[in-house]
Parts: structure tokens; C-alpha cells; sequence
């Protein structure tokens, strides 16, 4: 079952949910069977920041790389031991808030070395996170309080 911001849940492959995820996310979507190469998510939510994405190879590379929900914008100086470290969660300080506990790093696997569209580089990023951090990187959360997040929100690691 998958239940849309209406509230209202809907069962996987019916048509009726197609058109409503469609109509929320304001394009065509469609919900597929797995194929015999198994994905999967370990939460939600997936933390990065801007900082820590030119680590891994020592310049800046796509975020879109790293197929995350959240890219926080922290400027160009971050640790590498800080995503152990970066906090018990992430909010939004304006009235129309949400917040999310972040959990322990994601692990990370081939899709991080595989170019994403618009680039044609595929850049050997896993051997160097596995290297550095234990095959993770950013973090897991899960969603406390739900709201909307906009591009260009503000944000913070708590």
C-alpha cells in the first residue's frame, strides 16, 4: 500500500496510483516491479552536504551522483569524521517546519560511481569512500515531523 499526502492509500499497481502519485508530483509516474538486479533503501531519507561531496576524490563532484533526498548547502569546509559526529538530527527553523532524526551513515554501493544524466564521467568514488569511510556516506534519517522542503529552504544539523 502507498499512501499519498491526501491520506488516502492506494495499492501497488493499480492505475488509481499511478494517476494520484502523478498528479502530486506534478508529472508522470509509474510504479514498477523490481527487475532481477535487487535495490533497495535503508531509510527515507538520505542526508549529504555540499562539503563533504568533493571529498571522496579531493574536488567537487555532482551531489546528483549520490542520489540523496537532502542536499544541505554547508559551505566548502567539512571534516571527514563528521558525519559520525554531525548531530541528532536536521530541522527547519521557519514556522512550517519538519525534522528528522538522523540515524547512523548510509551505506554506500556501485550506483555512487555511475554518472548521473548530463555527465559522462563515471569516477571510481566508491573504492575512495570505502577507503576513508567504511563504504559510508552521509546519513540516514527518518522523517519525526513531516512538511514541505523547497530548494532553497533553510535548514539545519542539530
Amino acid at each position: 500500500m502507498v499512501t499519498g499526502p491526501d491520506g488516502i492509500a492506494h495499492r501497488a499497481g493499480d492505475a488509481t496510483t499511478d494517476e494520484s502519485l502523478s498528479r502530486v508530483l506534478g508529472r508522470p509516474v509509474q510504479l514498477r516491479r523490481e527487475t532481477d538486479v535487487p535495490h533497495h533503501d535503508e531509510s527515507p531519507v538520505h542526508l549529504i552536504t555540499t562539503s563533504s561531496v568533493a571529498e571522496p576524490i579531493g574536488r567537487p563532484i555532482d551531489a546528483r551522483r549520490f542520489r540523496a533526498n537532502v542536499v544541505l548547502d554547508t559551505g566548502a569546509t567539512t571534516g571527514r569524521s563528521r558525519w559520525r559526529t554531525a548531530g541528532t538530527g536536521a530541522t527547519s527553523p521557519s514556522g512550517t517546519s519538519w525534522s528528522s532524526p538522523l540515524g547512523p551513515g548510509m551505506p554506500r554501493c556501485r550506483m555512487a560511481d555511475l554518472s548521473v544524466p548530463g555527465q559522462v564521467e563515471e569516477l571510481p568514488i566508491l573504492k575512495t569512500i570505502a577507503r576513508h569511510h567504511d563504504v559510508l556516506f552521509g546519513l540516514q534519517a527518518h522523517v519525526a515531523r513531516g512538511g514541505h522542503v523547497r530548494c532553497g529552504d533553510t535548514a539545519r544539523l542539530i
